[in-house]
């Protein structure tokens, strides 16, 4: 078996219903009465008492636990159907992982992920379930996969986890496993960042794929692109304006932080979105392209440039994230 025959043992209805009963969502009892709710988040609360218990237990009750959950026996896998990771990651590196671990992640990765597999929270558990009993965690998981800012109870810990083995669709949507899960995260960004060297390439244009890697990990960055690209203007994912886009971001002399790099990347974006609201970028030239997204950058150094989430009419905001 390979890794792409994974997705036909993968129970996806178990596992879906599985991140359900893990999540408490406050919304979904707005019209019922409070026994309801306390109820149901009594059910949320044992469910996830029992993910804790199998994860503190170490990495060989975490392995059956998960596997239970994905509605997978350890018999229908082949030895050679789980991707290899380069090497163990410690709890610093899963929390933001340096550029060259990165990479290296990405190109042992890269041929045996399509990418269906690589938008699915599942499949990524599954790897996840493999990689944590052959202790490529280490052996605290919850130190990995629980802990971190603000993971003070059940709720927060548990989502954690979720986000971070594959990611939390349901509450995230389909941005998750791009952003949620480090390792989900390496693979499309090293993706990204070949698809941009090639359509640079193709323009006469030359832009190593480290070099837009190195721009795809820049603060703020991947996430809002792509958010951008799969909630709000899909015509992003356009390889002509993802490209241009990281191509200046690429070659700016200085990276701003903090509020100034999210306003910097979202007006870069907003100006070429507006070229693709008229145009097919595959009709537009290159050089309008590269001007449009310098246009932005200057556009988000102006006095008085205020920070805003949206589309095309900056009316939009992105969803906090849970």
């Amino acid at each position: 078996m390979s890794a792409a025959d994974l997705a036909r043992i993968i129970d996806l209805g178990r596992f879906e219903d599985w991140q359900r009963q893990l999540i408490y969502e406050p919304k979904l009892y707005r019209n019922q009465g409070s026994d309801e709710a306390q109820q149901a988040q009594q059910r949320v609360a044992q469910e996830q008492k029992t993910l804790a218990e199998a994860v503190e237990a170490g990495p060989s009750a975490a392995f059956a636990y998960l596997l239970g959950r994905l509605g997978v026996s350890e018999a229908d896998i082949g030895a050679d159907a789980i991707p290899v990771l380069p090497k163990p990651l410690t709890v610093a590196e899963m929390r933001s992982l340096p550029a060259f671990a990165e990479g290296q992640i990405a190109i042992r990765l890269h041929q045996s992920i399509v990418p269906a597999q690589a938008a699915d929270p599942a499949f990524w558990t599954l790897c996840h379930a493999f990689w944590m009993r052959s202790f490529l965690f280490g052996s605290d998981l919850g130190a990995v996969f629980f802990d971190g800012p603000k993971a003070d109870n059940g709720e927060a810990r548990t989502r954690n986890f979720l986000r971070r083995v594959g990611g939390l669709r349901r509450v995230r949507g389909n941005v998750s496993p791009l952003t949620d899960c480090p390792i989900a995260m390496a693979w499309w960004r090293w993706r990204v960042a070949l698809e941009v060297s090639e359509e640079t390439a193709r323009h006469g244009d030359q832009l190593t794929t480290a070099e837009a890697h190195e721009a795809l990990r820049q603060p703020t960055v991947w996430e809002n692109l792509a958010l951008w690209s799969i909630r709000r203007v899909t015509s992003l994912s356009a390889p002509p304006a993802r490209a241009a886009v990281v191509a200046v971001l690429a070659r700016q002399e200085q990276v701003p932080s903090g509020s100034k790099a999210t306003h910097q990347i979202q007006s870069m974006m907003r100006e070429v979105a507006r070229v693709g609201h008229t145009h097919s970028y595959f009709d537009v030239p290159w050089p309008r392209l590269l001007a449009a997204a310098e246009q932005g950058i200057d556009d988000s150094m102006r006095p008085g440039a205020v920070a805003s989430n949206g589309e095309l009419d900056g009316n939009s905001h992105a969803s906090p994230r849970q």
